[in-house]
């Protein structure tokens, strides 16, 4: 991270860092690969602080983050955390699939544009793409201001269609798949997402958010948001932080970090 630890965060990591051994030593016949993992975050200082900062310096809840984390990667989906980062996350910051915002409002929220227009499923899956927004996630978590204050997701869901949950049994059962999945990595890394705002939804939208609505606890479920038009992206943030071509008042030719940044943050130490 970018910022040095003062004493008393200093303090924390070092009681997450025994409660992580202490977990270690009282269960023995935990998931190998799990234990490596947590073996591997225990010697990293600034993983723990990252976790710690995320989760307001509660060092339970950073634990309990932590194992989540572990758990994800190495039982849940571990196809998901390959040991290269796959093509498909440098075609969607390149297709401009994924971006970032340059600005924060005035909370010091990131904001995080998905555009499904932009999509093409010939090249990448819809899961491929939300896993590539977890590499963006994970880089973001090298800044403060993703941790300490969140982010919000705007997804331009113009472009989503119905062929996208082709290999499921159903659509309904392919969308609520990918709400659980939501659920688990949610749970498993420290920002905290305030708001996903989808906007554009074809007549559909509605309804798949629905079927998977009761998957998500109550909290999270309160924080999705899902209009056909601009309605709801107009009522939830700032139109200075809109970039124009959404109705907004930022200029789009300043509105999104340059392609070669995004990727070279997101790449970065991989």
């Amino acid at each position: 991270m970018s910022c040095i630890p003062t004493p008393v965060e200093q303090a924390k990591i070092a009681q997450l860092k025994s409660t992580l051994e202490e977990h270690l030593k009282a269960t023995p016949s935990n998931n190998a690969k799990v234990r490596a993992e947590l073996q591997k975050i225990v010697a990293d200082p600034d993983f723990l602080f990252k976790y710690l900062r995320g989760r307001k310096l509660n060092v339970t809840r950073a634990f309990e983050t932590i194992l989540k984390y572990a758990e994800v990667k190495c039982i849940t989906f571990p196809e998901y955390f390959p040991a290269q980062v796959p093509d498909y996350v440098r075609h969607c910051i390149e297709s401009k699939i994924l971006n970032l915002i340059t600005k924060k409002d005035k909370l010091g929220r990131t904001y995080v544009v998905v555009d499904t227009t932009k999509f093409d499923d010939s090249i990448v899956t819809v899961i491929e793409a939300t896993n590539a927004l977890r590499y963006i996630f994970e880089a973001l978590m090298n800044y403060p201001d993703f941790l300490d204050n969140g982010v919000v997701i705007m997804e331009n869901a113009g472009g989503i269609k119905m062929s996208h949950g082709k290999g499921a049994p159903t659509v309904a059962g392919f969308y609520t798949n990918f709400w659980v999945r939501y659920e688990k990595f949610s749970k498993a890394f420290p920002g905290k997402l305030k708001e996903l705002i989808y906007f554009n939804a074809p007549f559909y939208g509605k309804g798949l958010f629905a079927v998977g609505k009761p998957l998500f606890k109550i909290k999270a479920a309160d924080r999705v948001f899902v209009s056909s038009g601009l309605t709801e992206l107009h009522k939830r943030v700032p139109l200075d932080v809109i970039p124009k071509c959404y109705g907004g008042t930022l200029p789009d030719e300043v509105a999104y970090m340059p392609t070669e940044k995004l990727l070279a943050m997101t790449l970065k130490n991989r």
